[in-house]
This record gives C-alpha cells, structure tokens and sequence, in this order.
C-alpha cells in the first residue's frame, strides 16, 4: 500500500510538473445545458479529476492530437457528442490563430439549450498582414447562435470583446461575418461561444469556425493577381 501511494504521488508530481514547465497553452471546452446546473470541463490531454487553469476536468478528453479536443456524454436534458474542437498547433499556430469547432447533440422528453465554450489563450501577436477574422457558422436543425470573442488578458474563457455574433432562425444554414482591428501586437485569448435551443426528441449539429483574414490592400492585391492570372489564360486559349 505505501508502494501504491508513493507511486500516485509521484505520477501528480510528474504531470504537475509537465504542465508548469511546458510554457504550452491547452485549449479547453465548457458543457452547460437546460436541467442541471453541473458543468463539463475537458481539457486537451488531460483525465477526468486533473486541473488546468484554475479549472478542474470532470471528463476525460478522447482526442489523442495536440490541439484537438473530443468528448461524449449526457447533461441535463441532452446527451451530446464532439467530433472536433481544433485549435493550434492542429490547425494555425500562435500568429495565425485558427479556431473549429463541430458538434451534435440531442433531446430527450424536455426541450432545452445546450452551450458549448471553446477556448484558447496565447495568440499572437498576428502574423504581418493579418487585421481581422472570418466567422463562419454552419447549422443543422434548432436555433442556433454563435459568439467569438478575444481577450487582451489572455484568460480562459475572456469575453471582454465581441468580434462575432451571429444566430440562426432553424433547418440548414449557413452564416458568416468579418472582423477587423484586431490587435497586432501582444498575447490575446479566444472563446467561442455555440448554443442549440431544440424542442423535445429533437437532434441538431452544428459546424462553426473563425480564421484570420488579411488587411483589405492584401486581399484586393490577391484578387487583382488572380484576375491577372484568369485573363492570362483566357488571352493563351483565344491563341489556341
């Protein structure tokens, strides 16, 4: 028995330490739903009862990648199921922050909201070129809303502004929206913030992302090169 203990202790001193020493962020994904107030917490890579953050993780993450994040269960009035919550150094790296997030979940005899927050911190400072982002919300089935938001205190779950808000009427859709002046220099989180309303016996998914853009001269110069290119081939096929 004291064998067993000393080797416990010495597995927490060991991923203690290999979370204080890696100076790598760990993206996080929060769980609330209509008929419980418990809350789920899974961090990338970490177990059911480990902490991060100042959070402790009630679920255990079934991703094996670094910067993907996936997990199953039931709370509240839902049972839910993630197929992908991606951030660096899976997709983008810490100056071209990317963030994706995709989702289903269903209903059982009550109606309900179920929310998912997804997070990062140590972004940027935005690669050259860089001054804004690309929302995009994908829907299937319940109303949904999605919220992005950044955060110059680099904190878990920072909402202190708002680049994106966007909320759909129900069936399929599909939104977007651009961001600009976002800070360029500086670290900075990201929160992602989807909700699902449904009616009982209901199911619904959704497919939600945010990507930088380039400043406005950057893209009309990559539209001009395109066109350039287009008319080019026209000119050689004309010859043809």
């Amino acid at each position: 028995m004291k064998k067993t203990l000393l080797k416990s202790l010495a597995l927490t001193a060991m991923g203690s330490l290999f979370l204080a020493g890696s100076a790598m962020a760990l993206p996080m994904l929060q769980v609330t739903a209509t008929g419980t107030s418990d809350v789920v917490y899974i961090g990338d890579g970490l177990v059911d009862g480990q902490s991060y953050g100042g959070y402790t993780m009630n679920a255990d993450d079934e991703a094996e990648a670094a910067g993907i994040i996936s997990g199953q269960g039931s709370l509240g009035v839902f049972s839910y199921a993630f197929a992908s919550g991606s951030t660096k150094p899976a997709i983008g790296n810490t100056n071209v922050p990317q963030m994706h997030l995709t989702g289903f979940a269903n209903t059982g005899d009550n109606a309900g909201s179920i929310t998912v927050k997804f997070t990062e911190t140590d972004f940027g400072p935005m690669a050259g070129g860089l001054t804004g982002f690309l929302t995009g919300l994908g829907a299937n089935n319940g109303i949904q809303s999605l919220q992005v938001y950044y955060d110059d205190n680099n904190t878990l779950f920072g909402e202190t502004t708002k680049i994106a808000d966007l909320t759909t009427t129900g069936g399929l859709q599909s939104l977007s929206s651009i961001f600009s002046g976002i800070p360029a220099s500086g670290k900075f989180s990201m929160t992602m913030v989807a909700t699902i309303k449904m009616n009982s016996h209901s199911a619904a998914s959704f497919d939600d992302s945010v990507a930088p853009v380039p400043e406005p001269a950057t893209m009309l110069l990559l539209g001009t090169g395109l066109a350039g290119i287009a008319g080019l081939r026209r000119k050689k096929a004309k010859k043809a």
